[in-house]
């Protein structure tokens, strides 16, 4: 059973990234947000493992207001394997029970050279579907996750009336 997510942050958790100097475009992935708020309600850990400087990491965790699903941060320049080691000692974790997600290939492989099983997903939210996770979580919750996001976006790229667009969603 995994007990602790453990999360790269450019082009993982957010498109972009923070190290350079287009950081202001930087967005944060559709899903990050609620499958970070799902994990927590699960008690399963959330912790950052990224290759940035910390400062700017953690001003962009802010200005997402997702800072508060994590329980560390590493965000630095070392080897991620040298942190995640770190990361277990310090939260008493087996190498079975945590998963780290990461978009590069290169960064996973270094990871489950160590033992840690290591992911990516496009959509955030798939996460949920995995094995050791999907367990913890409702089948249909995730769903419903998916279809709110789903909304919230027609809603949102929707030019009009209010009404107009709850009609057309019939």
């Amino acid at each position: 059973m995994i007990k602790m997510v453990i999360w790269d942050l450019d082009d993982t958790l957010w498109h972009g990234s923070v190290y350079y100097k287009d950081k202001e475009l930087v967005k944060l992935k559709d899903g990050s947000k609620e499958v970070l708020k799902e994990l927590n309600k699960r008690g399963i850990k959330n912790v950052v493992c990224s290759k940035n400087y910390h400062e700017d990491g953690e001003n962009k965790l802010k200005e997402f207001d997702i800072l508060k699903y994590f329980d560390d941060l590493k965000i630095n320049w070392n080897l991620k394997s040298e942190n995640i080691k770190e990361i277990l000692e310090k939260h008493g974790l087996r190498k079975e029970e945590v998963l780290f997600v990461d978009d590069d290939a290169f960064q996973r492989e270094e990871v489950k050279s160590i033992g840690v099983n290591a992911v990516f997903f496009e959509d955030p939210l798939d996460i949920l579907n995995l094995d050791g996770i999907k367990e913890q979580i409702e089948k249909k919750r995730i769903k419903l996750l998916k279809e709110q996001r789903e909304r919230e976006n027609a809603e949102k790229n929707f030019k009009g009336d209010y009404k107009d667009f709850l009609k057309n969603c019939e």
